[in-house]
């Protein structure tokens, strides 16, 4: 109870410095305003879900009354405990026995708003249990206020050492929070988890060390229900009814953690960016890949279809699928919000790690067909494929473009696989078809294209001849009747509005836009697009610029001399040009004018006619000849005047030797021991005496033997190896 002798706060301290003055026994003393001297000892009871109802929609004898009893208690725990002064509750509940772990267990119990609908259909235990939720709800916001009024308020350090130190709050209980209160007030627990977030940092660490036992909670759910059906039968013949329980409860675990972490997700958005990083959307693609559709097969096994159970179970599948996908979007959609909105504040290296990141993500998502099919029918993901390539850099936007190539060709396969567990995953509870924003069940699968696909197979397989595009023209005519159509065509009986088509005509595809299926082509993204080859965007295309085969660009040596082509190209140039006649038109730029005004004009007249002088090379020929010219004018008597004093200057010395004369003057001299010929120095036997020649040849032979034969080898050897000649 409230000591009224206890003192208010009149400086406005925080609640961890305070001290109130209290009197006990007559003794006045200062405590703590946080203390355990605050604590009441009320009992404190825990929360508990109401009682179910029976087959007649009656409540079993006294559980109805025992349920209200229990919570009437905890109502007015409730109740006291929201009426308490600041540092009295605050001491309750950091020292209060039991006290908070009430509050506890009202989030562990209490029904998500995904379930809300198995609360007994009574309106009694719905009011109270409305008014537990509502106080319960009041208890968690005083508990996450720092501030409540001037002088009733806590640190920033304190409160955040309180919340996080005495596990008042911890990431479990925010997760429940939001899976519970969530839903009807949104704004107030949104408010909540980023005020904690903002407060202690630590949370976030708690968060990004949770997502790798998420995965592995994930991954452990895939291994359960990854035997096949075969193995199923033989576990439901053993023990059935524990494999009904089983998959309920399995089922019923996998739809609470796809909502809580939407929940969570939605109320927090920078969350998203911590499972980015750990590639979380790549493992629920992965985990809707796998699961469901055995789910399915599983159930379809165990109860058979269009059954009670059968509908009840399909139900929380499909609200798992649809949490799934849209954890999947919030996820994924706040990484490419954080590349649009820091576009132009984020480095370039960033900016890039973040776009190939989300790729990645999306790359690796789409080996997961039904998971992506299903995705898109929700949102889609080439519109955030195109946005991310108008803002990306240029690297990255090949990329992008071929993702979305990927994309589409995903979608093309998805609408040609096989009925059988499509139509199992997208057959849904009338609940979930009344909301189309809420569903993704719908088929896949285009029957009209099908069934004229088999039409025309029929015709081809009797009538190979004639071209697909001509037959389902046939076809058209004759209201897709493939008897018909093979009688007009045996019979020669068609109307002349088919007869005159060619009956090798193809298949044409639809002009863009001028149907409601997508067209792969109008919204092709290739490198080659609208160039001067693009048959797809011109009608018309230069034929002479396309090469068939290989083309021989290289000549050899024998092709480029014969190649006289540049003649061609150089005979206009000439004729424009003209041709250069005399050497005074044209401008040397060294030749230095400087001093041409200051030459005296006879001076320079006479250097220009100045002797022709005869090189002295043709200076012998020239007397010659004038010795020749002297005897024949004298008639031989007289002897003709010497030209020079030497009498070898009439002989004729030809400008260039006969060549035999030189070969025939070598010889001789080679006769004469003019050249280094192989001389003798074996000589005479020993004992016999020598020539003189042989001692002569001897000597020679010693004082040169080092510039020839096999001496000096060393120097040599290295010399070789400086050149590169022979390897170190």
């Amino acid at each position: 109870m409230t000591n009224p002798r206890e003192k208010f706060n009149p400086d406005k301290k925080p609640l961890e410095e305070l001290s109130i003055l209290v009197s006990e026994d007559g003794i006045q003393k200062k405590i703590p305003a946080l203390s355990s001297h605050f604590a009441g000892d009320r009992p404190m009871v825990s929360f508990f879900v109401p009682p179910a109802m029976n087959e007649n929609g009656s409540f079993p004898i006294g559980a109805k009354g025992e349920w209200f009893h229990k919570m009437e208690i905890f109502t007015a725990n409730l109740q006291w405990l929201l009426a308490l002064p600041h540092h009295r509750f605050w001491s309750q509940i950091v020292y209060g026995k039991k006290t908070w772990d009430s509050i506890i267990s009202f989030l562990q119990e209490a029904y998500p708003f995904f379930a809300i609908h198995n609360l007994p259909d009574d309106s009694e235990i719905k009011q109270r249990y409305n008014e537990i939720s509502h106080l319960v709800f009041c208890v968690i916001c005083r508990a996450t206020t720092q501030i409540e009024s001037e002088d009733a308020w806590i640190g920033k350090a304190k409160f955040s050492d309180l919340l996080y130190n005495n596990t008042i709050i911890s990431l479990p209980i925010l997760f429940d929070i939001c899976v519970v209160f969530g839903n009807h007030n949104k704004d107030e627990v949104n408010h909540i988890i980023s005020n904690i977030f903002s407060l202690q940092p630590l949370y976030k660490d708690d968060l990004d060390n949770s997502v790798q036992h998420l995965k592995n909670v994930l991954s452990s759910i895939e291994e359960r229900f990854s035997m096949s059906v075969v193995k199923i039968d033989v576990t439901l013949n053993s023990n059935k009814k524990m494999s009904i329980s089983e998959l309920y409860d399995i089922t019923f675990y996998v739809l609470d953690i796809a909502a809580t972490l939407f929940s969570f997700i939605d109320a927090y958005p920078e969350g998203a960016m911590i499972l980015h990083l750990h590639r979380f959307e790549v493992s629920l693609a992965q985990f809707y890949e796998k699961v469901f559709p055995t789910v399915i097969k599983f159930m379809q096994e165990l109860f058979g279809e269009k059954t009670a159970p059968y509908e009840s179970l399909l139900f929380t599948v499909n609200q798992a699928r649809i949490y799934f996908i849209k954890l999947f979007y919030l996820v994924i959609e706040s990484s490419l919000n954080v590349i649009i909105e820091n576009r132009t504040t984020f480095p370039e290296e960033l900016l890039k790690y973040n776009t190939e990141s989300f790729l990645n993500v999306v790359k690796e998502s789409l080996a997961s067909k039904i998971f992506i099919v299903d995705y898109e029918k929700m949102y889609p993901l080439e519109q955030d494929l195109s946005i991310l390539s108008q803002v990306s850099l240029d690297a990255n936007k090949a990329e992008c473009d071929s993702v979305i190539e990927l994309l589409r060709a995903n979608s093309v396969c998805a609408s040609k696989t096989p009925p059988e567990i499509v139509d199992r995953m997208h057959e849904s509870s009338p609940s979930l078809e009344e909301n189309k924003s809420e569903t993704v069940i719908t088929n896949g699968v285009n029957l009209s294209d099908i069934e004229k696909d088999s039409l025309i197979t029929e015709v081809k397989d009797i009538l190979p001849h004639l071209g697909e595009g001509f037959i389902m023209k046939c076809l058209e005519h004759y209201n897709f009747k493939s008897s018909d159509v093979i009688n007009g065509v045996l019979e020669d009986s068609l109307p002349p509005s088919l007869q005159e088509l060619d009956h090798s005509l193809p298949i044409i595809p639809p002009e863009p836009g001028t149907s409601g299926k997508p067209d792969v082509i109008a919204h092709r993204v290739n490198v080659f697009d609208n160039d001067e080859f693009d048959v797809m965007s011109r009608d018309y295309v230069d034929t002479s610029r396309i090469h068939k085969g290989k083309r021989k660009e290289a000549k050899d040596a024998l092709e480029i001399l014969d190649d006289k082509s540049f003649r061609e190209e150089l005979r206009t140039k000439f004729s424009e040009l003209g041709i250069v006649e005399t050497l005074d038109d044209v401008y040397e730029d060294e030749y230095d004018d400087t001093y041409d005004d200051i030459i005296d004009p006879i001076e320079q007249e006479g250097e220009d006619e100045r002797k022709f002088v005869t090189p002295r090379v043709l200076q012998q020929l020239e007397r010659y000849t004038k010795g020749n010219q002297q005897e024949e004018e004298s008639g031989g008597d007289e002897e003709p005047e010497p030209v020079s004093g030497n009498s070898r200057d009439r002989k004729f010395i030809p400008f260039v030797e006969n060549p035999e004369d030189v070969r025939r003057r070598r010889e001789a001299k080679y006769h004469r021991g003019g050249f280094n010929q192989q001389r003798n120095v074996v000589g005479q036997a020993k004992g016999q005496g020598q020539d003189a020649d042989v001692l002569k040849n001897r000597h020679k032979k010693n004082v040169h033997k080092s510039s020839q034969g096999n001496h000096n080898r060393k120097r040599g050897a290295q010399f070789k190896r400086s050149q590169g000649f022979i390897p170190s």
